[in-house]
């Protein structure tokens, strides 16, 4: 399967807001992520306004990750933060994560094999 240029599986989208080391942390497991399925999943991110190091944070890991972001010029509050994550997202499937969750890589392995066979 050629995956250049095709559409992700899966958008993984963080609306955040001033949690940066928490995101720090997100970002590590999702390297682990991108590393082991590449193109398939997407990392889209909201910042909604943070006053902390938050948009220093995405913007260290940005290219590292490929992540997709969109910074809010005041804190929409969180449920318009989510919906905003997610319309910057182009994925098949998306999950949205909060700024301070993880993920468990293998079952997530398992997770992109089960939707790889849904329609």
């Amino acid at each position: 399967m050629n995956l250049e240029n095709a559409q992700p599986l899966i958008s993984i989208c963080v609306p955040t807001y001033n949690r940066s080391e928490s995101l720090r942390s997100l970002f590590e497991v999702l390297l682990t992520v991108k590393k082991a399925h590449r193109d398939i999943v997407e990392v889209c991110v909201s910042n909604n306004c943070s006053s902390d190091d938050t948009a220093k944070i995405i913007a260290e890991w940005r290219s590292v990750l490929d992540i997709t972001d969109i910074i809010q010029s005041e804190n929409i509050g969180s449920m318009r933060n989510c919906v905003a994550v997610t319309s910057i997202s182009s994925g098949k499937w998306v999950l949205m994560m909060g700024d301070d969750d993880s993920i468990n890589t293998s079952n997530f392995s398992k997770l992109l094999e089960s939707l790889h066979t849904i329609d």
